[in-house]
């Protein structure tokens, strides 16, 4: 191993320990996927005896739980600012653990909806905190490389749940989840802080034994410890500049008034919400279901873990084709690849007969498709450029305004589509999502 590739291994260490955070992330949102079949009259499984959800309780599951996140997204900011990011991320993991003894003895749809409100309660903590901590920690010329790092492991949590949801029960999988929740977490008392935390909270010599730990295989031209010194006085400068004096929350909250901090938030905006209307918050954590629907005779759970499986290996490639291309070329190949997605299903929908059987592929091919384009920007780069475009001073609060909005543009798409499915021809709402 290169001696550049061994200065990394801590900065590789401690991204892979707070991404794992995201591992879980994954297998939370995607256990709605797994649940909802079961609650409808389909051939892969025995449809829930104990209790019934009726079409309007299932799209509230999927749904309802960004009403939650708007409370979560304030709360998560705050926490990073002042508990620090790490803290952050071990205090999201304990109802996200609660929720999964709820789901797993639930007895109504009242029992799913909480426990899906809580584990949801801990996604914006898991994916904000490991953004900004990483963001914090990485040097600038892998910084997005290794903020992508958190994106793989959602895609394996993704894929490790659909294929335990594939062989066994729901609420079995609720369990297997409970216990992975103690993974990251035991992991994370490995780690330290982010030195721009704690220099920001006047821990100077936290921060320094943090920076000595971050840097210990790196071989400096001048002495050690002078070269751990110069790098803590940037940190400090680049905070001071940064700063206001000792910035209360309403003070902060004052930057965001300034064209320097709306348009930024303007900017994010318009971002999520293409993120969101282009499908991705309903049809990802709904893929099973959403594949059913097309009346194909394949398995659904098993084109679920090769959608998986692609999603994961997409995430990995991207690693590398993020060092490579720009973030603006990402997401112009990405809309136009999904659109062209969306349109091939619209026009699917709009012509298929029994005639059609033999071409049940398509709508399979197409949703895969859709899927890895997703991941090669829409889905992708507004979180990167979320856990970057914030000065320090303000970064938390700035989180915790974009996860606002996050909830109200997810919740807000998922009615849309719902109403859409429910009031006009199954086709339409292809073509509106290809539209956006």
């Amino acid at each position: 191993m290169s001696k550049m590739n061994l200065s990394l291994l801590p900065h590789i260490f401690a991204t892979l320990v707070t991404a794992s955070f995201n591992f879980l992330l994954g297998i939370g949102v995607i256990h709605t996927a797994i649940l909802l079949p079961y609650f409808a009259p389909n051939k892969n499984v025995t449809m829930e005896k104990s209790f019934v959800l009726s079409d309007g309780e299932r799209t509230w599951l999927l749904s309802a739980p960004a009403l939650v996140m708007p409370i979560s997204g304030a709360l998560s900011g705050i926490t990073m600012d002042t508990f620090g990011r790490l803290n952050a991320l071990r205090l999201a993991a304990v109802p996200y653990a609660v929720s999964w003894i709820i789901t797993a003895n639930s007895q109504s749809f009242a029992a799913l909806l909480v426990g899906k409100c809580l584990s949801s309660f801990s996604y914006g903590w898991f994916l904000l905190g490991a953004s900004v901590y990483i963001a914090e920690i990485s040097p600038s010329n892998v910084r997005g490389m290794l903020l992508h790092v958190k994106i793989v492991f959602t895609g394996s949590g993704t894929l490790s749940a659909l294929a335990i949801g594939s062989k066994l029960h729901w609420r079995t999988a609720a369990w297997i989840n409970f216990g992975l929740t103690l993974i990251p977490v035991t992991l994370s008392a490995f780690l330290y802080e982010s030195p721009l935390w704690l220099v920001s909270k006047g821990r100077s010599l936290e921060a320094r034994t943090a920076l000595h730990a971050f840097y210990k295989h790196k071989t400096f031209k001048s002495d050690r410890c002078d070269a751990i010194e110069t790098k803590l006085r940037a940190i400090q400068e680049f905070h001071e500049r940064q700063r206001f004096t000792e910035l209360k929350l309403l003070e902060k909250m004052r930057f965001f008034l300034d064209p320097s901090g709306y348009k930024r938030v303007f900017m994010l905006a318009g971002l999520r919400f293409f993120q969101d209307f282009s499908g991705t918050s309903y049809i990802f954590p709904n893929i099973v279901q959403f594949l059913m629907d097309f009346g194909t005779t394949y398995d659904s759970y098993q084109v679920g873990v090769y959608i998986g499986i692609a999603q994961l290996i997409t995430s990995i490639c991207m690693i590398w084709v993020m060092k490579r291309l720009s973030r603006r070329f990402l997401m112009m190949i990405s809309c136009a690849a999904m659109s062209a997605c969306m349109l091939t299903l619209g026009i699917y929908v709009s012509y298929r007969t029994e005639d059609l059987s033999n071409y049940q592929w398509i709508p399979l091919l197409t949703t895969l498709l859709y899927f890895i384009a997703a991941l090669t920007g829409m889905f992708v780069v507004p979180y990167m450029v979320a856990a970057e475009v914030y000065p320090t001073h303000v970064r938390g609060v700035g989180q915790s305004i974009y996860s606002i909005f996050c909830c109200i543009t997810e919740f807000s798409s998922i009615q849309c589509y719902y109403l859409l499915q429910t009031t006009v021809h199954a086709s339409y709402p292809f073509y509106y999502i290809s539209l956006i």
